[in-house]
């Protein structure tokens, strides 16, 4: 058996050794990048002196993204690759070498894995091409979605204070009325100027009022909401140009329009296309509280076979899916169990 420690960089070249079975250096730390004939010189080092069956292991710590193509190319040359834990390999090397971090140190620490601490190494198991594809579909939805809820937030905290009490009179603060509001008539002294009736009248002839059901009565509780809103900040409103705050909650707004349009897009022409054809069926979905974005993570993250032996081990093929990071902390929390429902 041969063991290569791969210590990858993102600009840089990669430092690799090859080792034996027990973890001794058989030559010195050689320097690659990620190429097809760097890849299979590397290959061909440490099968020297060795049965044309031997195993080969590729051990790496996940630098950013710069392992999946070295896995690739590993897996398709008969190579084991192995993703490992980084604090695993910070407490090991605190124990051989008392002392700051090195590429060199970590190159020669990365060896002695497989031989210390076997029981924690997985194979890693690359999804096919439509899982991950899946999967990054998923990551670009979570995206999306946080960014839309970042926007709300922002939004919202606007409305605090200078609206305070909007979500008494709009409840729902990103209806189609709401939205509304905040682009045309969020200075109060358009609102008192125009009344109940012109507001009513304007919102009557928007296209959205066709499709959206007003609350009873928001007209004028609108125009009380904005008298207070004068009486709290005077009719001159020294202390807040709302002209300005109209302005930027609609600059936020219509980019948040945007921002859902891109996760409706990658929902209904990336993710759930490609949910379905990984997942016929859809059993997943009879699942209480399960709907097709959920359904969809789980599959592409854990369609490869998946091993759960212990909460300390959690293995996705290996824990090259961030899931597995997700998993550690709900372990550090307190969690006692983890479980997977059939596919």
């Amino acid at each position: 058996m041969r063991i290569i420690d791969l210590d990858l960089a993102l600009a840089a070249e990669h430092k690799a050794l090859i080792a034996d079975a027990r973890g001794q250096p058989l030559a010195p730390i050689l320097r690659l990048r990620t190429t097809a004939s760097d890849l299979e010189r590397l290959f061909q080092r440490a099968r020297e002196g060795t049965p044309p069956d031997a195993p080969v292991l590729l051990i790496m710590e996940p630098t950013g993204m710069a392992w999946f193509p070295v896995a690739s190319f590993a897996q398709r040359h008969h190579v084991t690759p192995y993703l490992v834990n980084s604090q695993q390999v910070a407490d090991l090397r605190r124990y051989y070498k008392k002392h700051a971090k090195s590429d060199r140190i970590d190159v020669r620490v990365l060896v002695k894995l497989p031989v210390v601490s076997p029981e924690k190494l997985h194979p890693l198991t690359l999804p096919h091409a439509n899982a991950f594809a899946c999967q990054r579909g998923c990551k670009e939805l979570d995206y999306w979605m946080t960014f839309a809820t970042a926007l709300k937030q922002r939004i919202q905290a606007i409305d605090q204070f200078a609206w305070p009490g909007l979500d008494n009179v709009l409840a729902e603060p990103f209806s189609p009325l709401t939205r509304w509001f905040r682009q045309q008539w969020y200075q109060p002294q358009r609102v008192l100027t125009a009344g109940a009736t012109g507001l009513e009248q304007a919102w009557q002839a928007t296209p959205a009022a066709a499709k959206y059901a007003a609350p009873t009565a928001w007209a004028p509780a609108l125009v009380g909401l904005a008298q207070q809103m004068q009486d709290v900040y005077g009719a001159d409103a020294l202390h807040l140009n709302y002209a300005y705050l109209q302005a930027e909650v609609t600059r936020a707004q219509t980019l948040l329009t945007r921002v859902e349009e891109h996760h409706h897009t990658v929902q209904l022409e990336t993710v759930r296309p490609l949910y379905r054809r990984l997942h016929p069926s859809r059993n997943l979905e009879t699942l209480k509280g399960v709907g097709q974005d959920g359904a969809a993570v789980y599959v592409s993250l854990l369609v490869t076979r998946t091993v759960l032996q212990t909460t300390a081990t959690f293995a996705v093929g290996r824990v090259w899916c961030p899931i597995a990071n997700r998993v550690v902390r709900a372990k550090q929390k307190g969690c006692t169990s983890v479980r997977r429902a059939p596919i």
